[in-house]
């Protein structure tokens, strides 16, 4: 979606990313006839230079997914486990006031010990925010990913390739950008173009 008007370009940012944020707005998502919310199933990606997954529920959700893996490997579990009970009992009584403690270590405590997190510094542009988008569709279920003045940062190749991606993935995008429509030489059927003009009016 091409937006030439500025300001107009600014509002629809604006109260899209409100949303996206749980705050109420016009903007409506729907899936199989029905709506869903837009909070929970967006994401907006502005910049793309600091695509970063690590907020809490996607953290959250990583911690789930390695403490199940970590219980596969119960023996060698159960023997870290156990050292760490038995140092921590000792600690109890190696001050001078009676201490007590929580019940026996919980693989959740343990794996968040672990302090891990996404990273993704490394590859191009386009690769780290594939990784970002299929980090956010797998542990959080986002169905929509609105990527805002991409075609300012990539190439005619690299649109075309992040487009190849996103259509043999299944990614759903929509691509918002400001001032009149550029590649005008992209092949459009990667593409739906729809463009807002200076006069507000739908051109397709």
């Amino acid at each position: 979606m091409y937006i030439e008007d500025k300001k107009y370009f600014r509002k629809i940012i604006t109260e899209l990313n409100e949303q996206i944020n749980g705050n109420i707005g016009k903007f409506i998502m729907s899936e199989d006839d029905r709506e869903i919310l837009i909070s929970k199933n967006v994401d907006i990606i502005i910049d793309f230079l600091n695509t970063n997954p690590n907020n809490k529920k996607v953290i959250n959700r990583l911690l789930s997914e390695l403490t199940e893996n970590a219980k596969i490997e119960y023996e060698k579990l159960n023997i870290i486990i156990n050292q760490l009970n038995i140092f921590f009992d000792d600690l109890l009584f190696s001050g001078d006031f009676e201490l007590e403690r929580e019940d026996d270590i919980k693989v959740e405590e343990l794996i968040k010990l672990g302090g891990f997190y996404f990273n993704f510094d490394y590859g191009n542009t386009i690769d780290r925010l594939i990784s970002y988008m299929v980090v956010l569709r797998k542990y959080i279920g986002i169905k929509l990913f609105i990527l805002i003045n991409i075609e300012k940062i990539l190439t005619v190749c690299e649109m075309k390739e992040f487009f190849e991606y996103c259509i043999m993935n299944e990614f759903k995008v929509l691509f918002i950008e400001s001032g009149k429509a550029d590649y005008e030489n992209l092949d459009l059927k990667y593409i739906k173009r729809y463009i807002i003009d200076e006069d507000l009016c739908d051109l397709y």
